[in-house]
């Protein structure tokens, strides 16, 4: 196969569907094509990019001039270098601000291909012109297998009762079939030597996650079997390192290109790309909820609305009006809540039914954004707003019986219910006037429609916490 112009192909999803894996194994698979030379980029920003170039020029030419140019002088340098090499795969890796990699395409002249992986779903450079794929979280038979690979167990060796806890693990929320949950929980699986059955139940009382968080570098290893390398690694500086993915992505490009005959990446080369570590590791949707809400205090509102719901089906006119009470203008309200959705699809961190006119989010996103106002001490005052809200609609324990229509809404939003009542247990917030209300009304509410073991299960969390509360 010979490249005959420039094609650009986008792999676009949300943080954790598999976007870097995928593109990954094209590269891998069809290395021996592109004769020219495979080279990953890490396009996270203009200053990941230029280290890039700089790691690419100095094992294309001895010329150490260019090696320290501009980020422009560099990628015309590395152009020309290129140009007549044949078929050559550029891979942009984690391009999530797309404008950061606009002045860095190839013209159509060049003979090479370009493979984009970001979490933006909406921008200009996504049009007919381009190729766009866009990935979805796995199916329930495909999830089933993923988590079967990644904790080493086979289906046929798994009891019914067995087979069906991990059925339920890989397709139900935390892991809800996200391909990066799979692995973390499928390796955890693994090296604890625990059932599915029995995993399922830490994961419920949240003594085990579907998140790996840890920036020790022997752990990060481990979950990527390759524990073989922490003492190299170890040797050259390298203790902790900014995500789990950072590892196999560079990793990748020092074998890729080494079976295509560019010097690989050194040890050193790779401490170098690890300048902005922290303390703690970021995680895969990490870096975008921050992007986003340093941009958006409108679009943080909303996301973090969004992480008190049921994860799925999250009703649009509800969600306007639990972000911003104090709006009473409709019109205001439904274009700052456009504008904001508009920000949270452009990184992938929700999707839109248009068809309901809802919004989902993935619960490990939600989780994410929870952990996030934790840590900045907002959680507590978000659920008070909310609970404030919320008991404007639902019916108070001396109400009458409803309307069939209004019975009827109720019931949608009943799963919505439940979640922010759960979440003001586990956070601990039910020491407040608004949120025991909210509690109270919602197990009211539950015993209303006939959900007894809910309303017994909201009193005994309850009661549990607030040993007081038995007096009244």
């Amino acid at each position: 196969m010979e490249v005959q112009e420039t094609i650009i192909q986008f792999i676009c999803a949300m943080g954790g569907c598999g976007k870097t894996t995928v593109a990954a194994a094209y590269a891998r698979r069809m290395r021996r094509v592109y004769h020219g030379g495979v080279f990953l980029f890490c396009a996270q920003s203009t200053a990941s990019f230029h280290q890039s170039l700089r790691n690419h020029l100095a094992r294309l030419t001895a010329n150490v001039a260019a090696q320290h140019a501009s980020v422009e002088e560099s990628y015309q340098c590395f152009l020309s270098l290129i140009s007549d090499r044949g078929n050559v795969l550029l891979v942009y890796n984690n391009a999530d601000d797309l404008e950061v990699i606009r002045r860095f395409l190839p013209n159509l002249e060049m003979r090479c291909h370009v493979i984009i992986t970001t979490r933006c779903s909406k921008h200009n450079l996504l049009n007919n012109k381009n190729r766009v794929t866009q990935l979805l979280p796995l199916s329930e038979g495909a999830s089933l297998d993923t988590l079967l690979h990644f904790s080493d167990k086979n289906s046929s060796q798994l009891t019914e009762d067995e087979l069906k806890h991990a059925k339920r693990l890989a397709n139900d929320p935390p892991v809800q079939s996200l391909p990066l949950a799979l692995e973390h929980v499928g390796r955890n699986i693994k090296e604890k030597r625990k059932s599915f059955s029995v995993y399922r139940n830490l994961l419920a009382s949240g003594k085990e996650t579907a998140r790996v968080k840890t920036s020790n570098l022997t752990d990060l290893l481990r979950y990527r079997g390759l524990s073989h390398l922490r003492v190299v690694l170890q040797k050259n500086g390298i203790e902790k390192i900014e995500t789990l993915k950072d590892v196999n992505f560079f990793l990748l490009a020092k074998s890729i290109e080494n079976e295509t005959g560019i010097r690989p990446m050194d040890v050193e080369e790779l401490r170098q790309t690890k300048e902005r570590l922290e303390s703690e590791v970021a995680l895969t949707w990490d870096m975008n909820i921050n992007d986003v809400f340093k941009s958006s205090s409108d679009a943080r509102t909303v996301m973090e609305t969004v992480s008190l719901f049921f994860p799925t089906d999250i009703p649009l006119e509800i969600l306007g009006q639990a972000s911003f009470p104090k709006v009473d203008n409709k019109d205001d309200r439904d274009n700052r809540l456009d504008a904001a959705i508009n920000r949270l699809l452009a990184f992938s961190l929700v999707q839109e039914n248009k068809e309901k006119n809802t919004l989902s989010a993935h619960s490990l996103v939600q989780q994410a954004v929870k952990e996030y106002m934790g840590e900045k001490r907002t959680l507590f005052s978000k659920l008070q707003s909310l609970s404030s809200y919320l008991l404007t609609i639902l019916p108070q324990p001396k109400d009458a019986v409803m309307s069939q229509v209004n019975e009827t809404r109720l019931l949608e939003l009943t799963p919505h219910f439940y979640c922010v009542a759960d979440t003001i247990v586990a956070a601990e917030a039910h020491n407040d006037q608004e949120c025991w209300r909210l509690l109270e009304t919602v197990r009211s509410f539950a015993l209303r429609r006939g959900d007894v073991s809910k309303a017994k299960s909201l009193r005994e969390r309850k009661l549990a916490a607030t040993p007081e509360a038995s007096t009244s």
